[in-house]
């Protein structure tokens, strides 16, 4: 039997601040330069949603988000997309015991 999700009792959120959200379109935006939004298929919307999702849910892991915005190549990429694959987009937790880098 599959699981069905059900949209109103969602404990995802994707509701941060303004300062919180032009740091990730900042974010989005590098990640696109640097091929990341590609991967997989994805889309920018997409990890804008996922990092949002991180920030901003109560389950979820709060990043620094000025520090990865600002970070190194190899470790923004780390950061990015281990949070693209391992963020249950149900629950909004990071999964498999990947922890970001630049987790708050």
């Amino acid at each position: 039997m599959s699981k069905v999700f059900d949209h109103t009792t969602s404990a995802i959120s994707f509701d941060v601040s303004a300062s919180d959200a032009a740091l990730i379109d900042g974010i989005v935006r590098r990640a696109t330069g640097l091929g990341l939004t590609r991967k997989r298929g994805s889309r920018a919307i997409d990890l804008q949603m996922d990092l949002s999702a991180c920030q901003a849910s109560g389950a979820g892991t709060r990043l620094r988000l000025a520090e990865l915005l600002d970070a190194d190549d190899f470790n923004f990429i780390h950061d990015v997309d281990g949070i693209t694959s391992h963020l249950n987009r149900e629950t909004g937790q990071l999964e498999n015991c990947f922890l970001p880098r630049f987790a708050a």
